[in-house]
């Protein structure tokens, strides 16, 4: 097995950076429309521009092994988790409804897809703890 150089970048923050960049490319691209509306819409199409354009740089730090980019990753992936735990909320007050009722929150298409990034989210969490020495000082 190849040790790492360190201007290599590992195939999981290769992975986690393309979903922070792709994330801020999808928001960008979708803000068009509020930046030429109305003057709410401008601000909010505004705040919208600098988030994306942060995705994109905190992307762009990972690839480059930038110590504020994994503290920002990680602190983002943390606060991703917060809107699941709503899901696994729900989820126990269906089960003790019945079964059936739990079972068919279960089966719904959202449901699955809050799951799977529910699931990704914890992944990159630990990836990024398992890689921490990349972004470590150097001295």
């Amino acid at each position: 097995m190849e040790s790492e150089s360190p201007t290599s970048v590992p195939l999981g923050i290769l992975l986690i950076a393309s979903f922070w960049i792709v994330i801020g490319a999808w928001i960008l691209s979708s803000i068009s429309q509020l930046l030429s509306g109305r003057p709410y819409q401008s601000i909010v199409g505004l705040i919208l521009l600098f988030v994306s354009i942060g995705l994109i740089m905190v992307g762009w730090g990972l690839l480059t092994h930038r110590r504020w980019a994994f503290f920002t990753a990680l602190i983002l992936s943390l606060l991703g988790l917060i809107p699941f735990s709503f899901l696994f909320i729900n989820l126990v007050s269906m089960i003790s409804y019945g079964y059936r009722y739990g079972l068919d929150f279960l089966l719904n298409i959202y449901t699955l897809f809050e799951i799977s990034v529910f699931i990704l989210f914890i992944l990159m969490i630990w990836y990024l703890f398992k890689k921490i020495k990349l972004f470590e000082k150097k001295q």
